[in-house]
Protein backbone atom coordinates (compact mmCIF):
# COMPACT_ATOMS: atom_id res chain seq x y z
CA UNK A 1 0.00 0.00 0.00
CA UNK A 2 2.78 2.38 0.92
CA UNK A 3 4.57 1.82 -2.32
CA UNK A 4 1.38 2.18 -4.16
CA UNK A 5 1.46 5.52 -2.84
CA UNK A 6 4.79 6.67 -3.43
CA UNK A 7 4.24 5.52 -6.87
CA UNK A 8 0.98 7.53 -7.14
CA UNK A 9 2.29 10.65 -5.66
CA UNK A 10 5.53 10.69 -8.19
CA UNK A 11 3.10 10.11 -11.12
CA UNK A 12 1.53 13.62 -9.86
CA UNK A 13 5.05 14.60 -9.42
CA UNK A 14 5.73 13.98 -12.69
CA UNK A 15 2.46 14.72 -14.16
CA UNK A 16 2.86 18.28 -12.66
CA UNK A 17 6.14 18.82 -13.61
CA UNK A 18 5.54 18.31 -16.64
CA UNK A 19 2.59 20.61 -17.03
CA UNK A 20 4.71 22.89 -15.97
CA UNK A 21 7.60 22.65 -18.24
CA UNK A 22 5.01 22.63 -21.13
CA UNK A 23 3.25 25.82 -19.59
CA UNK A 24 6.96 27.02 -19.47
CA UNK A 25 7.56 26.22 -23.28
CA UNK A 26 4.52 27.93 -24.17
CA UNK A 27 5.12 31.20 -22.60
CA UNK A 28 8.63 31.42 -23.97
CA UNK A 29 6.75 30.59 -27.39
CA UNK A 30 4.63 33.52 -26.71
CA UNK A 31 7.71 35.78 -25.82
CA UNK A 32 9.79 34.78 -28.95
CA UNK A 33 6.46 35.86 -31.11
CA UNK A 34 6.16 38.88 -29.68
CA UNK A 35 10.29 39.35 -30.19
CA UNK A 36 9.46 38.25 -33.59
CA UNK A 37 6.71 40.33 -34.40
CA UNK A 38 8.37 43.75 -32.83
CA UNK A 39 11.61 42.49 -35.06
CA UNK A 40 9.06 42.17 -38.60
CA UNK A 41 7.63 45.77 -37.28
CA UNK A 42 11.33 47.68 -36.62
CA UNK A 43 12.58 45.78 -40.31
CA UNK A 44 8.81 46.77 -42.44
CA UNK A 45 9.57 50.46 -40.44
CA UNK A 46 13.14 50.57 -41.43
CA UNK A 47 12.64 49.24 -44.90
CA UNK A 48 9.76 51.39 -45.55
CA UNK A 49 10.56 54.90 -44.50
CA UNK A 50 14.70 54.86 -44.65
CA UNK A 51 14.54 55.22 -40.55
CA UNK A 52 13.55 53.29 -37.76
CA UNK A 53 11.51 54.99 -35.32
CA UNK A 54 10.67 54.43 -31.73
CA UNK A 55 7.75 55.86 -29.96
CA UNK A 56 7.46 55.67 -26.15
CA UNK A 57 4.60 56.82 -24.41
CA UNK A 58 4.30 59.27 -22.11
CA UNK A 59 1.05 61.64 -19.90
CA UNK A 60 -2.40 61.69 -21.15
CA UNK A 61 -2.65 65.68 -22.03
CA UNK A 62 -5.90 67.24 -19.88
CA UNK A 63 -7.02 69.32 -22.86
CA UNK A 64 -9.97 68.95 -25.25
CA UNK A 65 -7.46 69.25 -28.30
CA UNK A 66 -3.65 70.40 -29.05
CA UNK A 67 -2.92 72.91 -31.08
CA UNK A 68 1.12 73.17 -31.06
CA UNK A 69 4.19 71.35 -29.36
CA UNK A 70 7.38 72.76 -29.47
CA UNK A 71 10.71 71.36 -27.27
CA UNK A 72 13.48 73.54 -26.71
CA UNK A 73 15.66 70.07 -25.75
CA UNK A 74 14.94 66.44 -24.25
CA UNK A 75 13.75 67.95 -21.38
CA UNK A 76 11.86 71.12 -21.56
CA UNK A 77 8.56 71.73 -24.23
CA UNK A 78 5.71 73.45 -24.22
CA UNK A 79 2.23 72.61 -25.28
CA UNK A 80 -0.33 74.87 -26.67
CA UNK A 81 -4.15 73.53 -26.41
CA UNK A 82 -7.62 74.93 -28.18
CA UNK A 83 -8.27 75.83 -24.72
CA UNK A 84 -6.14 78.60 -24.95
CA UNK A 85 -3.31 77.54 -22.48
CA UNK A 86 0.26 77.04 -22.36
CA UNK A 87 1.61 74.19 -20.67
CA UNK A 88 5.59 73.44 -19.85
CA UNK A 89 7.87 70.44 -19.30
CA UNK A 90 11.13 70.12 -17.81
CA UNK A 91 11.30 66.35 -17.59
CA UNK A 92 10.69 65.50 -21.20
CA UNK A 93 7.39 65.25 -21.28
CA UNK A 94 6.38 63.36 -18.10
CA UNK A 95 4.53 66.09 -16.17
CA UNK A 96 3.17 69.83 -17.16
CA UNK A 97 2.56 72.69 -15.52
CA UNK A 98 0.46 75.51 -17.12
CA UNK A 99 2.44 78.74 -17.54
CA UNK A 100 -0.35 80.50 -19.37
CA UNK A 101 -3.81 81.77 -19.64
CA UNK A 102 -5.29 83.69 -22.40
CA UNK A 103 -6.95 86.86 -20.75
CA UNK A 104 -10.89 87.39 -21.00
CA UNK A 105 -11.91 90.36 -23.39
CA UNK A 106 -15.98 91.59 -23.74
CA UNK A 107 -16.21 88.60 -25.81
CA UNK A 108 -14.73 86.16 -23.71
CA UNK A 109 -11.38 84.46 -24.46
CA UNK A 110 -8.85 86.00 -26.57
CA UNK A 111 -7.44 83.62 -29.51
CA UNK A 112 -3.49 82.48 -29.26
CA UNK A 113 -3.05 82.82 -32.63
CA UNK A 114 0.72 81.67 -32.18
CA UNK A 115 3.38 80.99 -30.24
CA UNK A 116 7.28 81.41 -30.52
CA UNK A 117 9.96 80.51 -27.98
CA UNK A 118 13.06 81.73 -28.34
CA UNK A 119 14.93 79.78 -25.52
CA UNK A 120 14.06 78.30 -21.97
CA UNK A 121 13.54 81.39 -20.20
CA UNK A 122 12.04 83.61 -23.46
CA UNK A 123 9.24 83.78 -25.78
CA UNK A 124 6.30 85.50 -27.71
CA UNK A 125 2.32 84.94 -27.91
CA UNK A 126 0.64 86.59 -30.57
CA UNK A 127 -3.42 86.73 -29.47
CA UNK A 128 -6.04 88.18 -30.87
CA UNK A 129 -5.17 92.19 -31.59
CA UNK A 130 -2.38 91.68 -28.53
CA UNK A 131 1.10 91.07 -28.60
CA UNK A 132 2.52 89.59 -25.13
CA UNK A 133 6.19 88.46 -24.12
CA UNK A 134 6.83 85.70 -21.64
CA UNK A 135 10.22 85.73 -19.54
CA UNK A 136 10.95 83.00 -16.99
CA UNK A 137 12.72 85.06 -13.62
CA UNK A 138 13.34 82.74 -10.64
CA UNK A 139 10.86 79.72 -12.15
CA UNK A 140 8.14 82.46 -12.85
CA UNK A 141 7.18 83.21 -16.07
CA UNK A 142 6.18 86.57 -16.11
CA UNK A 143 3.90 88.56 -18.97
CA UNK A 144 4.34 91.83 -20.62
CA UNK A 145 2.60 93.75 -22.81
CA UNK A 146 4.34 94.64 -26.28
CA UNK A 147 2.48 97.43 -28.07
CA UNK A 148 1.09 96.73 -31.75
CA UNK A 149 1.33 99.42 -34.50
CA UNK A 150 -1.93 99.10 -36.10
CA UNK A 151 -5.75 99.59 -35.06
CA UNK A 152 -8.35 96.85 -35.91
CA UNK A 153 -7.52 97.10 -39.90
CA UNK A 154 -4.58 94.35 -39.12
CA UNK A 155 -5.78 90.31 -39.27
CA UNK A 156 -2.42 88.77 -37.70
CA UNK A 157 -2.13 85.27 -38.59
CA UNK A 158 2.03 84.41 -37.62
CA UNK A 159 4.58 85.12 -35.62
CA UNK A 160 8.38 85.32 -36.21
CA UNK A 161 11.30 85.96 -34.05
CA UNK A 162 14.39 86.23 -34.81
CA UNK A 163 17.22 83.75 -32.74
CA UNK A 164 18.91 86.53 -30.69
CA UNK A 165 15.32 87.95 -29.74
CA UNK A 166 16.00 91.25 -31.55
CA UNK A 167 13.75 91.65 -34.64
CA UNK A 168 9.72 90.47 -34.30
CA UNK A 169 7.74 89.89 -37.45
CA UNK A 170 3.87 89.95 -38.07
CA UNK A 171 2.54 88.51 -40.81
CA UNK A 172 -1.14 88.89 -41.79
CA UNK A 173 -3.05 91.36 -43.75
CA UNK A 174 -4.27 94.43 -43.59
CA UNK A 175 -7.56 96.25 -45.00
CA UNK A 176 -7.63 99.27 -48.01
CA UNK A 177 -10.08 100.23 -50.06
CA UNK A 178 -10.48 98.54 -53.25
CA UNK A 179 -9.27 100.03 -56.67
CA UNK A 180 -11.62 100.77 -59.45
CA UNK A 181 -10.38 97.72 -61.25
CA UNK A 182 -10.76 95.16 -58.58
CA UNK A 183 -14.60 96.66 -58.35
CA UNK A 184 -15.01 96.08 -61.91
CA UNK A 185 -13.42 92.44 -61.92
CA UNK A 186 -15.60 91.27 -58.69
CA UNK A 187 -12.86 89.54 -57.16
CA UNK A 188 -15.11 89.29 -54.29
CA UNK A 189 -15.22 85.87 -55.79
CA UNK A 190 -12.06 84.85 -55.48
CA UNK A 191 -10.27 87.00 -52.64
CA UNK A 192 -11.51 88.53 -49.14
CA UNK A 193 -13.24 91.36 -48.28
CA UNK A 194 -14.47 92.84 -44.94
CA UNK A 195 -16.67 95.00 -45.59
CA UNK A 196 -16.42 97.29 -48.85
CA UNK A 197 -13.19 96.75 -48.20
CA UNK A 198 -10.03 94.42 -49.44
CA UNK A 199 -7.35 92.57 -47.48
CA UNK A 200 -3.89 92.71 -49.23
CA UNK A 201 -0.99 90.84 -47.60
CA UNK A 202 1.32 92.30 -44.86
CA UNK A 203 4.48 92.18 -43.19
CA UNK A 204 5.57 94.53 -39.90
CA UNK A 205 8.55 94.35 -38.01
CA UNK A 206 9.86 95.53 -35.10
CA UNK A 207 13.52 95.80 -32.87
CA UNK A 208 12.24 94.51 -29.44
CA UNK A 209 14.87 97.40 -28.13
CA UNK A 210 12.07 99.78 -29.18
CA UNK A 211 9.39 97.98 -26.79
CA UNK A 212 7.26 98.11 -29.56
CA UNK A 213 6.92 101.54 -30.56
CA UNK A 214 8.27 101.24 -34.12
CA UNK A 215 7.13 99.20 -36.72
CA UNK A 216 8.00 99.06 -40.14
CA UNK A 217 6.03 97.17 -42.82
CA UNK A 218 8.70 95.02 -44.87
CA UNK A 219 6.73 93.91 -47.81
CA UNK A 220 5.09 95.30 -51.20
CA UNK A 221 1.77 94.28 -52.09
CA UNK A 222 1.81 94.90 -55.90
CA UNK A 223 -2.07 94.43 -56.12
CA UNK A 224 -2.07 90.73 -54.78
CA UNK A 225 -4.51 90.04 -52.50
CA UNK A 226 -5.50 87.83 -49.50
CA UNK A 227 -3.42 87.22 -45.78
CA UNK A 228 -0.65 85.74 -45.25
CA UNK A 229 -1.68 82.42 -43.34
CA UNK A 230 1.58 79.90 -43.18
CA UNK A 231 4.94 81.36 -42.74
CA UNK A 232 8.33 78.78 -42.33
CA UNK A 233 11.60 80.84 -41.24
CA UNK A 234 15.09 79.99 -39.85
CA UNK A 235 16.60 81.55 -36.97
CA UNK A 236 18.00 84.78 -38.81
CA UNK A 237 14.53 85.36 -40.03
CA UNK A 238 15.30 84.00 -43.67
CA UNK A 239 12.70 82.06 -45.58
CA UNK A 240 9.12 82.01 -47.04
CA UNK A 241 5.28 83.09 -46.26
CA UNK A 242 2.77 82.08 -48.42
CA UNK A 243 -1.43 82.94 -48.55
CA UNK A 244 -3.68 82.39 -50.71
CA UNK A 245 -2.56 83.48 -53.67
CA UNK A 246 1.19 84.33 -52.86
CA UNK A 247 4.76 83.37 -52.11
CA UNK A 248 6.47 85.91 -50.44
CA UNK A 249 10.60 84.93 -49.78
CA UNK A 250 13.31 86.86 -47.85
CA UNK A 251 16.93 85.32 -48.68
CA UNK A 252 19.00 87.88 -47.68
CA UNK A 253 19.16 89.46 -44.24
CA UNK A 254 19.30 93.05 -45.25
CA UNK A 255 16.08 92.71 -47.95
CA UNK A 256 13.24 92.95 -47.97
CA UNK A 257 10.21 90.16 -48.33
CA UNK A 258 9.30 89.73 -52.11
CA UNK A 259 6.46 87.85 -54.15
CA UNK A 260 7.72 85.08 -56.33
CA UNK A 261 4.99 86.10 -58.43
CA UNK A 262 5.92 83.16 -61.41
CA UNK A 263 4.82 80.22 -58.80
CA UNK A 264 1.34 81.90 -59.23
CA UNK A 265 1.34 82.06 -62.91
CA UNK A 266 3.01 79.24 -64.14
CA UNK A 267 2.23 76.48 -61.66
CA UNK A 268 -1.28 76.23 -60.06
CA UNK A 269 -2.66 79.59 -60.10
CA UNK A 270 -5.02 80.98 -62.65
CA UNK A 271 -4.85 84.65 -62.20
CA UNK A 272 -8.21 85.48 -63.19
CA UNK A 273 -10.20 81.78 -62.52
CA UNK A 274 -12.96 81.13 -60.00
CA UNK A 275 -12.49 80.49 -56.41
CA UNK A 276 -10.81 76.95 -56.00
CA UNK A 277 -9.73 76.09 -52.69
CA UNK A 278 -7.65 73.23 -54.31
CA UNK A 279 -5.17 75.91 -54.47
CA UNK A 280 -4.80 76.56 -51.19
CA UNK A 281 -1.09 76.29 -49.67
CA UNK A 282 -1.49 74.50 -46.59
CA UNK A 283 1.71 73.95 -45.26
CA UNK A 284 5.34 75.30 -46.09
CA UNK A 285 9.07 74.33 -44.73
CA UNK A 286 12.12 76.52 -44.99
CA UNK A 287 15.44 74.09 -44.96
CA UNK A 288 17.42 76.82 -46.83
CA UNK A 289 17.60 79.08 -49.90
CA UNK A 290 18.57 75.52 -52.08
CA UNK A 291 15.25 73.39 -50.27
CA UNK A 292 11.79 74.88 -49.62
CA UNK A 293 8.76 72.42 -49.56
CA UNK A 294 5.43 73.95 -50.49
CA UNK A 295 2.18 71.74 -49.83
CA UNK A 296 -1.27 72.74 -52.05
CA UNK A 297 -4.84 71.74 -50.50
CA UNK A 298 -5.00 69.26 -53.73
CA UNK A 299 -2.57 67.06 -52.50
CA UNK A 300 0.41 68.37 -54.66
CA UNK A 301 3.70 69.25 -53.16
CA UNK A 302 6.20 71.90 -54.66
CA UNK A 303 10.05 71.57 -53.76
CA UNK A 304 11.57 75.37 -54.87
CA UNK A 305 15.12 76.70 -54.88
CA UNK A 306 16.10 80.38 -54.23
CA UNK A 307 19.54 80.62 -54.56
CA UNK A 308 20.72 80.57 -57.96
CA UNK A 309 19.22 77.60 -58.72
CA UNK A 310 16.31 77.03 -61.85
CA UNK A 311 12.78 75.81 -59.82
CA UNK A 312 12.15 72.67 -59.49
CA UNK A 313 8.77 70.99 -59.36
CA UNK A 314 8.24 67.66 -57.48
CA UNK A 315 4.66 65.93 -57.28
CA UNK A 316 4.02 62.23 -55.27
CA UNK A 317 4.89 59.31 -57.27
CA UNK A 318 1.65 57.61 -55.83
CA UNK A 319 -0.35 60.42 -53.59
CA UNK A 320 -1.82 57.86 -51.03
CA UNK A 321 -2.76 61.27 -48.79
CA UNK A 322 -5.07 64.10 -48.92
CA UNK A 323 -3.27 67.40 -48.03
CA UNK A 324 -0.41 68.13 -45.75
CA UNK A 325 -1.16 70.92 -42.42
CA UNK A 326 2.52 70.20 -41.09
CA UNK A 327 5.20 69.43 -42.62
CA UNK A 328 8.95 68.96 -41.26
CA UNK A 329 12.25 67.69 -42.71
CA UNK A 330 15.55 66.70 -40.84
CA UNK A 331 17.56 66.96 -44.36
CA UNK A 332 17.39 67.60 -48.00
CA UNK A 333 15.53 63.53 -48.08
CA UNK A 334 14.42 62.57 -44.84
CA UNK A 335 11.23 64.33 -43.71
CA UNK A 336 7.63 63.94 -42.01
CA UNK A 337 4.30 65.51 -42.62
CA UNK A 338 0.82 65.31 -41.28
CA UNK A 339 -2.56 64.59 -42.82
CA UNK A 340 -5.13 67.53 -42.49
CA UNK A 341 -7.99 65.36 -43.15
CA UNK A 342 -7.28 61.37 -41.96
CA UNK A 343 -4.79 62.76 -39.34
CA UNK A 344 -1.96 60.11 -40.33
CA UNK A 345 1.31 60.65 -40.11
CA UNK A 346 3.54 60.27 -43.35
CA UNK A 347 7.18 59.66 -43.50
CA UNK A 348 9.41 60.34 -47.02
CA UNK A 349 13.30 59.41 -47.48
CA UNK A 350 13.34 60.58 -51.13
CA UNK A 351 13.16 64.54 -50.48
CA UNK A 352 8.88 64.46 -50.96
CA UNK A 353 8.78 62.27 -54.07
CA UNK A 354 6.97 59.41 -52.32
CA UNK A 355 5.33 59.13 -48.82
CA UNK A 356 4.09 56.14 -46.74
CA UNK A 357 2.04 56.34 -44.02
CA UNK A 358 3.22 55.58 -40.63
CA UNK A 359 0.29 52.75 -39.22
CA UNK A 360 -3.37 54.27 -38.73
CA UNK A 361 -2.82 56.31 -35.61
CA UNK A 362 -4.54 59.50 -35.92
CA UNK A 363 -2.69 62.41 -34.54
CA UNK A 364 -3.23 66.05 -33.37
CA UNK A 365 0.76 67.82 -33.91
CA UNK A 366 3.86 66.78 -33.66
CA UNK A 367 7.11 68.38 -33.09
CA UNK A 368 11.10 66.89 -34.14
CA UNK A 369 14.40 68.59 -33.13
CA UNK A 370 17.18 68.66 -36.05
CA UNK A 371 18.59 65.48 -34.09
CA UNK A 372 15.65 63.25 -34.72
CA UNK A 373 14.29 63.21 -30.96
CA UNK A 374 10.96 64.45 -31.09
CA UNK A 375 7.34 63.92 -29.49
CA UNK A 376 3.68 63.21 -31.04
CA UNK A 377 0.21 63.45 -29.45
CA UNK A 378 -2.57 61.80 -30.98
CA UNK A 379 -6.00 62.13 -30.85
CA UNK A 380 -6.70 60.51 -27.45
CA UNK A 381 -4.36 63.32 -26.16
CA UNK A 382 -1.87 60.50 -25.21
CA UNK A 383 2.14 62.14 -25.77
CA UNK A 384 5.10 60.24 -27.39
CA UNK A 385 7.95 60.69 -27.16
CA UNK A 386 9.80 59.62 -30.36
CA UNK A 387 13.66 58.61 -31.41
CA UNK A 388 14.17 58.33 -35.32
CA UNK A 389 17.49 56.63 -36.58
CA UNK A 390 18.46 56.94 -40.40
CA UNK A 391 19.19 53.78 -41.73
CA UNK A 392 22.67 56.32 -43.14
CA UNK A 393 22.98 57.67 -39.48
CA UNK A 394 21.43 60.61 -40.94
CA UNK A 395 24.11 61.65 -43.64
CA UNK A 396 22.08 62.32 -46.37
Amino acid sequence: MFIKRVSRCNFLSCYKKIFFEALLKVKKIIILLNVIILQIIIITTTSSYGMSITLKKSVKITASSVSKIKFMDNQQGFIVTFEDAIWETIDGGKSWTKIFKSPKDIFGLCEIIDVVFLSKSEGYVLLSGKLCKLSKINKKWLLKNIPLPFDDNFYEKKLSVDRKGKSICLFGGVERKPTIEEIKSDIRITHEWIGDNVIEPAIYCTNTSSQGHSWERVNDANGILGKIYTVSVNPMMLGIAAGYEHIYIKKSINEKWLIIEKLIHNNFFLVDSKADEDHLITSIFYLNNSNIWIAYRNGNINKICIDKCSETTSKPNKKNFTYFEDMFFFNVRDGMALDGLSRNIYFTSDGGSSWIAYGSEKWEAFNFLSNGVGWLVNSNKQLYSATIKFDDDGKR
